[in-house]
């Protein structure tokens, strides 16, 4: 093997013909190359082992030396400048290699091997430099491969870590979308994670809990707050289906704006379902006590009422007797003093004037004394008819009643108590018969009107000025109901007293001035007739009550 000289390109010479040689080398001597000669396969095989060339010029005709280097590794990707003296119809088997080929005819060697040998070492150089790139970009992707396995064993190894977490775990975008669950809540929503994606809580949820979690949602994206709070799930029925101690906070961007949302939430449905359960428990078990307590406070009521009947029933009859006494008397005693008066103008006619002026006179007098015992004698018989029609015992049964009636009754009863303090006016629109039970709703008209009477003594005790009392009852009726509107101009009441007076043993009296009772059983009453009883007051204007009731029957 032959070194000719050192350059900073290598080119091995593979030619046997020694006179094309020492022109070669003789051409080569004053350019920048490094020229290794070699004659036999094993000097071939050498030079590519110690120092692997950048161009190879080969002997087209070298068939030995051509499949060598074809199949040796190391030349791989090495350029070869053919020599040949082939005719041009025959050239075409050159090209017929893979390699970066260039061809020179041997007779025209010395003006075409240098430009060949630049053209082919620039091609080289190229061929290097993209070689070196390609390399590099290997590298980078061999780089970016052994990230990318780390990155999805780590996302693998976070995912397991996540799904084997009892927590519903969780991340939505500024949308509100689903970005990222965890087995808990693909199991909660009974679909993979990638049937979950870009979904919202309204493909999961009824729409008053969506709206509810979006609230949240949007409180963590427009402040960036983190929150934690119960989230739960009813259903239509009220009932809860799920709940949730949640724990949500934003995720940040380095500009710091918010762009996704993670979520933690712990399952606590058992504890509410049984804590619902328990209120709704308490909540039965309250009304079923204020049941209990109304019953039981009719029963009080009813016993006083049926008692209260029977002695107001023979206190009428006891009094009834010398009322009847009284009354029978006065009118013979009325009837025997005009016929005395005319028997006496009789005797005297003919008698000084001055004496039948004075008997005149006398007889006068005691015709208006005997009036008033008569006006008297039926007022007490009023009175008492009205206490019997109170107390009667028929009427516990339910039966036809003219509601114009009941309520007379009920306002005769209450004048004898209050007929100076207060002026009653009444405007019946209408002369309607229900069926009704007629003691009760006596009842509950007294107990309205009492009421009233009451309210408005108390406004003239507050009020320094003169006071007159008014209670205006209006009774109307439409198609299918009939009203009864009591209105007075008494102290009135707040909304938190007007919420509770039907509550049984609720009452604004003094201690010993009243049971709390009155309002509650007449509510009950009125229940009981399947209509309605409002109540409408305003502080030191007065209230209005208004009992409406069917007139279908009940």
């Amino acid at each position: 093997m032959k070194i000719l000289r050192r350059s900073q390109k290598k080119i091995l010479l593979v030619e046997h013909d020694l006179i094309l040689n020492d022109k070669i080398s003789e051409l080569l001597l004053s350019s920048q190359y490094n020229l290794n000669y070699v004659k036999t396969i094993s000097e071939l095989s050498i030079a590519f082992k110690l120092d692997p060339p950048d161009l190879i010029i080969l002997d087209y005709a070298d068939k030995d030396s051509h499949s060598f280097i074809e199949e040796n590794e190391n030349s791989k990707d090495v350029p070869i400048l053919f020599l040949h003296d082939l005719e041009r119809e025959d050239m075409n088997e050159l090209f017929l290699t893979d390699r970066i080929t260039d061809t020179v005819h041997k007779p025209f060697i010395n003006k075409e091997l240098l430009p060949r040998l630049k053209r082919l070492m620039h091609i080289s150089q190229k061929h290097e430099v993209l070689k070196k790139k390609n390399a590099d970009l290997e590298i980078d992707m061999k780089v970016q491969h052994l990230i990318e396995s780390e990155l999805i064993e780590k996302e693998n190894r976070l995912a397991t870590i996540l799904d084997s977490v009892e927590a519903f775990i969780y991340i939505k975008d500024t949308h509100y979308r689903y970005q990222y669950a965890n087995k808990k809540v693909c199991d909660l929503f009974g679909m993979p994670m990638e049937e979950i994606i870009n979904k919202d809580d309204f493909d999961f949820f009824d729409e008053a809990t969506a709206r509810n979690l979006r609230q949240n949602d949007r409180r963590i994206i427009d402040h960036g707050e983190r929150i934690e709070e119960e989230e739960i799930n009813t259903g239509k029925n009220g009932i809860i289906s799920n709940a949730f101690l949640s724990i949500k906070l934003p995720l940040f961007r380095e500009d710091g704006r918010v762009y996704a949302i993670s979520g933690i939430s712990t399952e606590i449905t058992k504890h509410k379902q049984a804590e619902d359960k328990l209120r709704r428990a308490l909540a039965q078990l309250e009304e079923q006590h204020t049941q209990l307590k109304s019953t039981q406070a009719q029963l009080v009521q009813a016993e006083k009422m049926a008692g209260l009947g029977t002695l107001v029933a023979g206190v009428a009859h006891e009094v009834n007797n010398p009322t009847n006494y009284i009354f029978l008397s006065s009118k013979a005693l009325e009837r025997d003093l005009l016929a005395f008066q005319d028997e006496v103008m009789n005797l005297m006619l003919g008698s000084e004037v001055e004496i039948l002026k004075y008997f005149e006179d006398n007889f006068h007098r005691f015709q208006r004394s005997l009036s008033n015992i008569l006006e008297g004698g039926e007022r007490i018989r009023m009175i008492v008819q009205d206490l019997r029609s109170f107390s009667r015992l028929d009427e516990a049964e339910k039966k036809q009643a003219n509601v114009i009636e009941i309520l007379d009754s009920s306002i005769r009863i209450v004048k004898t108590q209050y007929n100076k303090e207060i002026k009653i006016s009444k405007n019946y629109l209408v002369n309607k018969n229900i069926e009704c039970y007629p003691a009760q709703l006596g009842q509950v008209f007294l107990n309205v009107l009492i009421n009233a009477s009451q309210a408005i003594l108390q406004k003239q005790k507050e009020r320094k000025e003169l006071f007159f009392g008014k209670i205006n009852i209006i009774l109307d009726a439409s198609l299918d109901k009939i009203e009864i509107i009591v209105e007075d101009n008494g102290c009135g009441m707040s909304e938190d007293v007007r919420m509770k007076i039907f509550e049984p043993f609720f009452t604004t009296k003094l201690v010993g001035q009243g049971t709390g009772l009155g309002m509650s059983i007449s509510y009950g009453i009125i229940q009981k007739h399947n209509g309605q009883i409002e109540v409408e007051s305003v502080i030191n204007q007065g209230t209005k009550v208004t009992i409406s009731l069917p007139l279908g029957g009940i």
